[in-house]
């Protein structure tokens, strides 16, 4: 639903329960678009990131981890250390 909405980034967290849902989401949107994070418990959201590390190149992996991220956000959102 969000493919062709440029302005919509899709954020990963949430259930451990993703057959497939990663593979989709890069699919669907591409690594630009793509925010890691998580929920409830860190446990979920470390899982979806190691299994990134697999499917994705390290410099798409850093787009994932945080530099879509601070793309979007106000440039003093984040510390600069």
């Amino acid at each position: 639903m969000v493919r062709d909405l440029p302005n919509v980034f899709v954020d990963l967290s949430g259930s451990g329960v993703d057959g497939g849902m990663l593979e989709e989401c890069v699919e669907a949107v591409g690594v630009e678009r793509l925010l890691w994070g998580c929920d409830l418990t860190i446990d979920t959201g470390w899982a979806k990131l190691r299994y990134l590390e697999h499917m994705l190149t390290g410099d798409e992996l850093e787009l994932v981890k945080w530099r879509n991220a601070s793309r979007i956000f106000p440039p003093t959102a984040f510390p600069t250390d």
